[in-house]
């Protein structure tokens, strides 16, 4: 587990159909530029999605600590005629990063988030250690990977067209892992990594109305 406090502003956005794509990054590259007292941002990206759900956008913006992505997220003014904007700040628990990692680099680079929450026959403990000790070290080993960290959830706000929404359920675990390029997916390594026994114990006890899973390709550094 991570010794320090990272901090993660994880935003994903629908614009809908009234707001053009220059005023939605002009939005998302103006979080960058607040310039608050004691906010120290350490890295900033937007994603598009790779898949067909919605969100259709996410921007991700790393603080160097919880607290102070707490303090940001009430500043956050979303625009009004955004569809839909749901802000979540996460909390670092562990992360692993390949000596090749480079976020500038490999244009079909696959950003994969996934939430996970242990169902009731499934111990937070047991979870993790699937996670930790097992799940990421084999996924380590797969050709193309590049780094996966691990967030706690730790508070959410949810807006439609300008409004706060209240009470979505979520995970309290996100992964992120990061890929060179999707065709990881289809090598032995990754069909290993994801077909153990110990894995095959742990899926079928997860909560799966919970459950989320994305992919996101990236389209601009702010940062």
């Amino acid at each position: 587990m991570a010794s320090d406090t990272k901090g993660l502003l994880y935003v994903l956005v629908s614009p809908g159909e009234l707001l053009s794509m220059e005023e939605l990054h002009t939005w998302f590259h103006g979080q960058c530029t607040h310039n608050q007292p004691g906010l120290t941002l350490l890295n900033a990206n937007i994603y598009e999605a790779a898949d067909t759900q919605k969100p259709e956008w996410l921007a991700v913006y790393e603080l160097e600590s919880v607290h102070q992505a707490e303090r940001w997220l009430y500043q956050l003014q979303p625009l009004s005629r955004f569809e839909t904007v749901e802000a979540r700040i996460y909390r670092l628990f562990s992360e692993k990063i390949s000596p090749f990692y480079d976020a500038t680099s490999a244009p079909n680079r696959v950003f994969r988030t996934v939430a996970l929450q242990p169902g009731p026959e499934l111990s937070e403990k047991n979870y993790n250690e699937w996670y930790e000790d097992e799940h990421i070290p084999l996924l380590s080993a797969v050709p193309g990977w590049l780094k996966s960290t691990r967030w706690e959830l730790r508070k959410v706000l949810s807006f439609n067209q300008g409004t706060i929404q209240d009470g979505k359920r979520l995970s309290q675990h996100l992964a992120i892992h990061e890929w060179q390029s999707d065709q990881s997916f289809s090598t032995p390594e990754f069909k290993h990594a994801t077909s153990t026994p110990w894995r095959n114990h742990i899926m079928p006890r997860l909560d799966k109305e919970l459950g989320e899973r994305r992919n996101f390709k990236p389209h601009a550094r702010m940062l």
